[in-house]
């Protein structure tokens, strides 16, 4: 547990343009404390929605998580790039063997597991039935037990081109549940690839076939 938590960068700062927290994991040596920090199911382990977009990223990269980046691309009044950033990829977290692995998990989560419900009917949307989705949902109510937070990190990549996309959402739901963390997803998934697909388009490089 520590050696993957330390693969996965934590408690290591992670670099990025803004201040953000560093995820925190002590593994205990009590048996039961170390079930309960492998299963997830403890307040002692802390992890960003930053940091799961990372750990997430790696699946997607075969292996290898991306330093994140605020920034993608500036342009100047004539359209033209004064900046353009490069992906700069963190140490291989996992093998590519592994992270093929996570993939399948992940797609099972979303297509029969704790993530159907919010992605219910993706193989019938014009969006979302040209890609592949995969994702891990979570839920926990903070100390004062007054907060539940729900939580979903997944991403979506083509099936037929090379464009992804990870996301990470975080919700606190007080005295009702609201809108789940996996229909924010969804939304921003949708949001993207859309966007993504009329620009291809209007390039001549639709590839729905």
């Amino acid at each position: 547990l520590e050696t993957y938590g330390e693969a996965f960068a934590f408690n290591q700062e992670i670099g990025f343009e803004l201040p953000c927290s560093t995820s925190r994991l002590a593994v205990e040596a009590d048996s039961y404390r170390r079930a309960e920090i492998a299963s997830g199911f403890n307040r002692q382990t802390t992890i960003s929605p930053l940091h799961g977009a990372v750990i997430v990223s790696a699946v997607v990269n075969g292996g290898k998580p991306v330093e994140p980046t605020l920034i993608e691309r500036i342009d100047d009044a004539s359209g033209n790039a004064v900046y353009q950033s490069t992906p700069s990829f963190l140490p291989p977290a996992v093998s590519p063997k592994t992270a093929d692995i996570l993939d399948q998990l992940m797609v099972a989560t979303v297509r029969s597991g704790t993530a159907r419900k919010p992605f219910r009917g993706h193989r019938r949307n014009k969006v979302l039935s040209r890609l592949k989705l995969g994702g891990k949902t979570g839920s926990i109510y903070n100390r004062g037990h007054d907060a539940r937070f729900d939580w979903f990190v997944g991403f979506a990549t083509e099936k037929k081109g090379s464009e992804k996309i990870v996301v990470s959402v975080m919700v606190a739901h007080e005295e009702y549940i609201g809108i789940r963390a996996g229909q924010y997803a969804r939304m921003a998934i949708e949001h993207y690839f859309k966007d993504y697909f009329a620009r291809q388009k209007e390039n001549g490089e639709d590839s729905s076939g």
